[in-house]
C-alpha cells in the first residue's frame, strides 16, 4: 500500500519519498527513546528554574536541552544509522534518480557473478559518514547510553 500511495502522489523515484518514508518509520522510535530521557529529568531542576524566573523557552533552552543532549545524540546516531543503511524502501521506491548506497551496492550482484572488489570498496566508503558522525557525537553517546541506567 505504501508503494501505491507514493506512486499515486507522483513521488516515485524522488528523494522526498524516501525522506517521508524514513521520517514515518523513525518517528515512533525517536519519540519512544526521547520520552525516557525527558522522564528521567528531575522535576526539582525545572522548578528551580521557575523560581529563578526563567520563561518557558529559557527553561527548555538553558536547562532541559543541555541535560537531554546525550539522549538527543544517541537518538540522532541511531536514527541516522537506520536511515543510512535502510534498503527495503529505497529499493522499492527508487529506480534511477534517488538510489541510496545500499541499493547501488546491491546492483553489483547478478546471477552469474559478484563484483566483490567494487562492493567492498563501496561498503567501506559507506561506513565513513557513520564513523565521522559518531566521532563528533561520541562524548554525548557514552553519557546517553548510560543515562538512566542506575535508579536511586
Amino acid at each position: 500500500p505504501y508503494f501505491i500511495i507514493i506512486r499515486n502522489l507522483g513521488l516515485s523515484d524522488t528523494h522526498f519519498a524516501l525522506i517521508l518514508t524514513h521520517t514515518a518509520y523513525a518517528l515512533p522510535f525517536v519519540i519512544w527513546l526521547m520520552l525516557g530521557f525527558f522522564q528521567d529529568l528531575p522535576e526539582e531542576i525545572e522548578k528551580a528554574a521557575i523560581v529563578d524566573g526563567c520563561s518557558l523557552w529559557q527553561r527548555f533552552s538553558q536547562v532541559v536541552l543541555p541535560l537531554t543532549l546525550p539522549g538527543i545524540a544517541v537518538t540522532a546516531i541511531f536514527t541516522f544509522i537506520y536511515s543510512w543503511n535502510e534498503f527495503l524502501y529505497a529499493s522499492m521506491l527508487t529506480s534511477i534518480n534517488a538510489k541510496t548506497l545500499p541499493v547501488v551496492i546491491s546492483g553489483y550482484m547478478s546471477d552469474k557473478f559478484l563484483r566483490w572488489g567494487e562492493m567492498s570498496a563501496l561498503a567501506s566508503l559507506m561506513i565513513l559518514p557513520v564513523m565521522i558522525f559518531a566521532a563528533f557525537t561520541q562524548r554525548y553517546l557514552t553519557r546517553g547510553l548510560t543515562f538512566g541506567a542506575v535508579k536511586e
